[in-house]
């Protein structure tokens, strides 16, 4: 299981601009993190939609400069040959996060795919997805970048590795890394 945002791709969206562009647009800046949380958290009901709005413009746009991963393509089939499944959960909306799958080459590959529109509460987000996935919590992994993915993983007993920001874009060497690590040992029975 991954998160998209600088754990599956590095993509570029400068959140500054896009919290700048949501304060012009509803009045309020907001500088929770994660972004998605504090819209639903800081903003009116009739706020939302617009500022939602906003991000969804910059999550589409920045898939255009998304390029394909063979090294990526070739591990993730490599998993699912061996057995395993594959889900990415993100905060991501659900038509700009198949844009991202579709440029990375993956759709085909992918289980399940659970985004905003399901839930913003990446408890709830990892437990969906292992429900759809048939996976129990201690067969599971999950692959993130931030001290939250880490919590929420340690909290629902989810074997877990995070990676460092990246530092260009495109898919993180880090995360390469450690896919590759993980499919040597499911591809043995581990």
């Amino acid at each position: 299981m991954v998160d998209v945002d600088n754990t599956l791709v590095r993509t570029p969206i400068d959140w500054y601009a896009i919290r700048r562009r949501i304060e012009e647009v509803t009045g309020v800046y907001i500088a929770h993190r994660p972004l998605i949380e504090g819209i639903y958290r800081y903003l009116d009901r009739s706020s939302i939609p617009k500022a939602l709005e906003v991000v969804e413009e910059a999550e589409v746009s920045s898939a255009a400069a998304i390029a394909p991963s063979s090294a990526l393509v070739e591990l993730v089939r490599n998993l699912r040959e061996c057995g395993c499944r594959f889900a990415v959960v993100t905060l991501r909306s659900l038509t700009s996060t198949r844009l991202v799958l579709e440029k990375l080459g993956l759709t085909a590959y992918v289980d399940t795919l659970v985004t905003r529109e399901y839930s913003i509460d990446r408890v709830k987000q990892v437990e969906l997805a292992l429900e759809e996935l048939g996976v129990v919590r201690r067969l599971a992994v999950f692959v993130g970048d931030s001290p939250e993915d880490l919590s929420v993983a340690l909290r629902l007993g989810i074997a877990t590795t995070i990676i460092k920001e990246p530092t260009s874009e495109g898919v993180p060497l880090q995360f390469l890394e450690v896919l590759g690590r993980y499919a040597y040992l499911c591809c043995r029975g581990y």
